[in-house]
């Protein structure tokens, strides 16, 4: 009988379970992956799908589907491109290429050669690992690439590399992970579980090493990537750094030329300034800021516009940014020169202390005495909107920094400052670290709730990449707080790493895989014969210790070696009784055993069967019984030995006695009279004699029926005899559970039309399944028909009797069931005896002869069923028999 399907929760969990084996297989083989592709030399989810697809079928697919999705979604999601529809998209495409490779190459493997197999030759070994290697690795590599490369996930000319990679991943995965699949779960177990230790460990430890090995290299290259990106952060960041301080220095000579003179004019100034300007990248403007009483506002814009400055006023930004003169204050801090006044003049006469952000750094720098730098700005004078940074240096009326804030605050002669451009700085510094080498980010971070980017590049494609590199310095710089993000673009990264480790990774890889088919082979021919041997000797064994025969074996010299527990309790004797002992002393026949022809042999193979042939066997207590003995000669290489079978008859004797008997009896003295008799009736009422009296005629149809009667009674006779002793051949084929049903009524319907009752098949619950069992058709159709036509023969006139079934677990129980008068419980012990009748004058009086019950109960049991009833007087009877189902649709 073939096995059991898989239920389908058994393979729905086989699906799950190999979708996330896949997604953590991915997920593994993506820490060997080596930077900046992150290309993987081995790719062990193919091998576990191809594995998987073989061993459980192609419902398996969606497994590799759901897994290979579920994977490649993660990845682009851990690279950053969000999980939304188009991110999904693409990985079901990938995984469409999976689970095509996996079905390629299982359908390839069944095709060529045959699967369940359990590789022990070269040519199967080799063409399972050319078939589900490189060439199904060629379907998910050319789908999985050819998605990536439409979505614009990989540029064009990145397509062969990507390739390459990934059908190397793939193959090599193939390779490696699907022999591990097959010493897990294939069958048979003895055969694959034998082979983890001269297959699986060996190659567990071999790519453990060869892993190792490549980590060792991988970190080496890494250490070296990242000292040269240390290096490169470090000089970026000192240049940054540097440059903030160039500026601050910048201020401090132009101070010293407001300490050494009490007046220094516009043209003073420009002078002065102009050679700083040459010489300082990131400057956008140098200016002189006086402080301003209120008081002598109007005398200082008066002195301003003497200078020169026709339409100069003190002024500050309204709601619209345009300059209006100022709101009445204690003190102004005025742009007083600003260079170069070409590109900056329009900021003159503003009241820095008019804007927070400038009045908070003002502040700050009087207060402390030192340079101080406002939060980033958006400059008031260039046209494109770029971040600049203000940098206050205070002076006073005397050389040195009054000691106390009072002081400091009579004697603040203004600041000189300096305007830097933030931009400009970077891009300076992108002149020797290109853009396409090194992103770089600035932020101020001295207020940490309000973190505010000065400035900062594109984001690097492979953001997860280069924040394994990235590099942060922080600097105080004129009292702010700023963080420097330098980060390696995947271009820079690209060029640093070599191909090194990789290279030696699926070497040591691809030896593995050639190291597992070798240890395949070498083992699978060792555990084949192993395995043979073993399972020989298991069956031996269990047909020795198990058979109802006895069976001794015996040496050269006649003397028993080994016995069955069958001898054991044929000859009465205990095991030390008998083993040791000489055969002729139980079996005398057995003394010519050594002395044999050739003749007495059939010879098969290497071995001689002694021709089976009765005689006497002697049991321990001395007693003799009839025996039939069979002998079997086997030469080994070293000696020959005996298996005897040997079959106490003692029983068939006596049965074969009255068989004989009774089967003569039967055939001479009723069979042939009764054939006679019912012939010539038949004769006599078919019309033979011409115009016999019309009560001549009544008798001689009674006795017609009477006789055929008989002749039934003779067959049932027969046939219990034929069913008790095995005489009677069942013919077992797969019948379907509806059509003998219906067959059973149409074969009855005439019988039950002759008593008046109609017959009812009530199988709506089981019309529309497909339900095989295995029976022999005539002899099921018989037990319908013996029950049908006992519910006949009780039921009365115009009554019903019901045909039905019910499916209950693996096994169809069939009913008959009448409205009859019952049947007497003190009855049920013997009511499938041969014979037995509830009632003989009724039985007599309906036509029955008490053997069908029986009958019916041999042929049930015999088909592996059982049959019983249950009644209720004056009520009815339901007969039922079950038999187990073959299958169910």
């Amino acid at each position: 009988m073939p096995p059991a399907l898989p239920s389908i929760f058994l393979q729905l969990s086989r699906i799950l379970l190999l979708a996330c084996a896949y997604f953590l297989a991915g997920r593994l083989a993506l820490l060997l992956a080596i930077p900046p592709g992150f290309a993987t030399a081995i790719f062990p989810p193919l091998g576990i799908s191809l594995a998987a697809v073989l061993l459980w079928g192609n419902p398996l697919l969606l497994g590799v589907f759901i897994g290979s999705t579920v994977l490649n979604t993660s990845i682009a999601v851990g690279n950053g491109a969000g999980l939304n529809p188009a991110t999904v998209l693409v990985a079901a495409e990938i995984a469409l290429g999976s689970s095509l490779a996996a079905w390629i190459g299982a359908k390839l493997i069944r095709k060529y050669i045959g699967f369940p197999n359990q590789l022990m030759d070269e040519w199967s070994i080799f063409l399972f690992f050319v078939l589900g290697g490189p060439t199904a690795s060629c379907v998910s590599a050319t789908v999985g690439v050819t998605a990536l490369c439409l979505n614009g996930v990989i540029p064009v000319s990145h397509v062969i590399y990507s390739w390459a990679t990934w059908w190397t991943g793939d193959t090599i995965g193939v390779l490696i992970a699907a022999p591990f699949m097959f010493i897990i779960f294939a069958q048979p177990r003895q055969l694959w579980g034998g082979r983890f230790k001269t297959v699986g460990l060996p190659l567990l430890i071999s790519c453990a090493l060869i892993v190792i090995i490549f980590i060792n290299a991988s970190e080496n290259e890494e250490q070296k990537v990242q000292r040269n990106v240390h290096a490169n952060a470090k000089e970026i960041s000192d240049n940054l750094f540097a440059g903030f301080e160039k500026h601050i220095n910048a201020l401090v000579p132009l101070k010293g030329l407001y300490l050494s003179s009490d007046s220094v004019t516009a043209e003073d100034f420009r002078r002065f300034t102009s050679e700083l300007l040459t010489d300082s990248s990131g400057i956008n403007a140098l200016c002189w800021n006086q402080n301003v009483l209120n008081v002598d506002k109007e005398k200082f814009q008066k002195s301003m516009i003497a200078e020169g400055y026709q339409s100069f006023f003190v002024a500050e930004r309204d709601a619209n940014n345009h300059l209006v003169p100022t709101k009445e204050r204690d003190r102004y801090v005025v742009v007083t020169y600003v260079e170069p006044y070409s590109k900056n003049g329009g900021v003159q006469g503003f009241d820095l202390s008019s804007e927070n952000t400038r009045n908070r750094a003002l502040m700050f720098a009087n207060d402390t005495g030192q340079p101080a730098m406002t939060a980033p700005l958006r400059s008031m004078q260039m046209k494109e909107d770029q971040t600049i940074y203000v940098i206050f240096m205070p002076v006073y009326k005397t050389l040195d920094a009054p000691k106390t804030s009072a002081m400091r605050e009579q004697l603040l002669r203004g600041y000189v400052s300096v305007v830097v451009r933030i931009n400009a700085q970077l891009e300076s510094i992108h002149n020797k670290f290109p853009k396409e080498n090194f992103s770089i980010r600035l932020d101020d971070i001295t207020d940490e709730e309000n973190i505010v980017n000065v400035f900062g590049d594109n984001e690097p494609a492979n953001v997860n990449l280069s924040k394994m590199h990235n590099l942060q310095f922080k600097q105080k710089i004129a009292g702010r707080d700023l963080l420097l993000n330098v980060t390696p673009t995947e271009t820079y990264i690209d060029k640093q790493v070599s191909a090194t480790s990789w290279y030696v990774l699926v070497g040591g890889l691809l030896f593995c895989s050639f190291l597992g088919g070798f240890l395949l082979l070498i083992s699978g021919r060792t555990q084949y014969i192993a395995a043979l041997v073993e399972q020989r000797t298991l069956e031996l064994e269990s047909i020795l210790d198990g058979t109802v025969e006895a069976i001794i074996i015996i040496n050269q010299n006649g003397d028993i070696e080994r016995a069955n527990p069958a001898a054991f309790r044929l000859f009465k004797m205990h095991e030390q009784e008998l083993i040791g002992l000489n055969s002729s002393s139980i079996i005398p026949l057995l003394r010519d055993l050594l002395t044999a022809t050739a003749e007495d042999y059939i010879h098969v193979s290497n071995r001689s069967i002694w021709k089976a042939r009765e005689t006497i066997g002697i049991c321990g207590d001395s007693s003799k019984m009839p025996i039939e003995i069979g002998v079997s000669r086997v030469d080994l290489p070293d000696r020959r030995i005996y298996t005897c079978l040997i079959h106490d008859i003692t029983a068939r004797k006596k049965v074969d006695k009255l068989k004989d008997e009774f089967v003569s009896t039967v055939s001479h003295e009723l069979r042939t009279p009764l054939t006679s008799i019912s012939g010539a009736l038949g004769l006599l009422v078919g019309g033979a004699v011409p115009q016999l009296p019309p009560k001549a005629m009544d008798l001689l149809i009674i006795a017609k029926h009477n006789a055929e009667r008989l002749g039934r009674l003779v067959n049932d006779i027969l046939d219990i005899e034929k069913l008790e002793f095995g005489k009677l051949q069942l013919y077992i084929s797969d019948c379907e559970a509806n059509d003998l049903m219906r067959q059973a009524i149409e074969q009855n319907a005439g019988y039950a039309i002759k008593y008046g009752v109609h017959l009812a098949l009530q199988n709506d619950n089981i019309a529309n399944k497909k339900i095989i069992i295995l029976v022999d058709a005539d002899r099921f159709l018989q037990v319908m028909s013996n029950l049908i036509s006992n519910a006949v023969k009780f039921s009365q006139m115009s009554g019903t009797v019901s045909i039905y079934a019910t499916i209950t677990d693996k096994f169809i129980t069939f009913y008959v069931e009448d409205n009859g008068s019952g049947i007497p419980e003190e009855f049920r012990g013997k009511i499938f005896q041969k014979f037995a009748q509830a009632d003989s004058s009724d039985t007599r009086k309906r036509d029955g002869t008490g053997l069908g019950l029986s009958i019916s109960r041999v042929i049930v049991e015999r088909m592996g069923g059982s049959i019983d009833y249950t009644t209720e007087i004056n009520k009815g009877t339901v007969f039922f028999f079950s038999l187990p189902i073959e299958e169910l649709d």
